[in-house]
């Protein structure tokens, strides 16, 4: 059963490549752009399909693929970009594809067949070798060269995988997409993951450089590995499904353990991080509660009254996806200013929530109010993509704490 996962990722990667085949170029395109990247993934899915008209078109496509590889070995990003060498882990990438292409077609084609692209891949490898300056793209190259050789990798080597951590779903998921090809390290690789990602919300890690679209967690590699099919179909990075080995990693299970604090009356959980960032996630949003050193406590948050040094009146943000149906209440009433003590209630279409702010150490002047704004990472085109609840401080005694209750329904 482990491969059925790895199975599906590439014929959902097939069908993506043949539904954007551009019928003048007969390419994969999602643009007017033609990555090269994408025609060798096109090819891989191809060749796990194990039918004969498909490995044939994708032998045929490499073929024609070869013939952009510059003089040093390595491969354009795009086409119209032949022959400069922009993306080297698109290179890497590439490298890995004609590795897995290797194996799988090793006795199925005549070994003069292959031998062309044998040497495109060892000319590849040795473009990589002399151009690969970042350690950790370094390690994911010896974990492809473990993978192609079936040498184990170096004791170096092991202790610098079980040192690195990240914190994006972006890099892990990188991470995860190179490292599965070293059979020994996936049990520790997915005793990680099992800490960050979950099966229904996606990645639930540190969201120090997470990629937002219009409030929604950009698609990543964990979606692919660890979320079975995604719902983002469309997305080009699905492709990048046909890389999945038959491995299991076993993160797909749910998670016993969510994290410090679990909210019971919705589906969703909360999660504290050391540098004081709140994360709650639900079906089709992603909250984030900053302020430095807040402290979760029974019902609620403690939250210590500092000043932010570029915003040097707001003690807390708490954003949360834009949507132009979420009503805010203030008493009962609409609002835009709030004061300690006010239960205000946030209607938004997927959960809501109600919060109530309390002084309960030392003393101050606090409001709050709400405006439109974007959470830390938030890349997105339209203006104001979340909802943002700012409490500022008027005055304050030092060793002023605020306390907020937090309900969600």
């Amino acid at each position: 059963m482990k491969d059925v996962v790895a199975k599906r990722l590439a014929e959902h990667s097939l069908q993506l490549a043949l539904a954007h085949q551009s019928p003048k170029t007969g390419c994969v395109q999602f643009d007017d752009r033609i990555s090269i990247l994408h025609q060798w993934l096109f090819a891989l899915a191809c060749c796990k399909s194990k039918k004969k008209d498909l490995i044939l078109e994708a032998s045929a496509r490499i073929d024609r693929l070869l013939l952009w590889q510059n003089e040093q070995g390595g491969f354009p990003r795009y086409l119209h970009e032949y022959p400069h060498s922009h993306c080297l882990i698109s290179c890497l990438k590439i490298f890995f594809c004609l590795v897995q292409i290797k194996h799988l077609l090793k006795g199925v084609l005549q070994k003069q067949r292959l031998d062309p692209w044998i040497a495109a891949a060892e000319a590849l490898e040795g473009y990589l070798t002399c151009h690969l300056s970042s350690p950790l793209h370094q390690l994911w190259f010896a974990c492809v060269k473990s993978y192609q050789t079936k040498q184990p990798l170096s004791a170096s080597f092991l202790q610098e995988v079980r040192s690195t951590t990240f914190f994006s779903p972006k890099e892990w998921g990188e991470h995860c997409c190179f490292l599965q090809s070293v059979p020994t390290l996936l049990p520790e690789l997915a005793a990680q993951v099992r800490a960050l990602y979950h099966p229904r919300f996606g990645y639930v890690g540190p969201m120090e450089k997470v990629s937002f679209i219009e409030g929604r967690q950009e698609l990543n590699h964990l979606d692919l590995f660890f979320g079975g099919l995604p719902q983002e179909s469309n997305h080009p990075l699905v492709l990048e499904g046909a890389l999945a080995l038959p491995c299991s990693f076993s993160a797909r299970n749910p998670l016993s353990n969510l994290g410090m604090w679990q909210m019971e009356e919705k589906e969703c959980y909360a999660k504290v991080y050391k540098r004081g960032i709140l994360h709650v996630f639900g079906e089709e949003t992603a909250w984030m509660f900053s302020c430095e050193g807040l402290q979760c406590r029974g019902e609620g948050l403690e939250v210590p009254v500092r000043l932010n040094e570029e915003k040097s009146s707001v003690v807390a943000e708490i954003f949360w996806t834009y949507h132009k149906a979420t009503q805010i209440l203030v008493e009962g009433k609409p609002a835009s200013l709030f004061h300690l003590g006010d239960r205000v209630e946030v209607i938004c279409p997927d959960f809501s929530f109600e919060m109530v702010w309390k002084l309960c150490e030392g003393e101050g002047d606090f409001t709050g109010h709400f405006r439109r704004g974007a959470r830390l990472s938030e890349e997105s085109k339209m203006r104001g993509p979340d909802h943002v609840a700012m409490i500022r401080a008027l005055r304050y005694n030092e060793g002023t704490k605020l306390f907020v209750s937090l309900r969600f329904s």
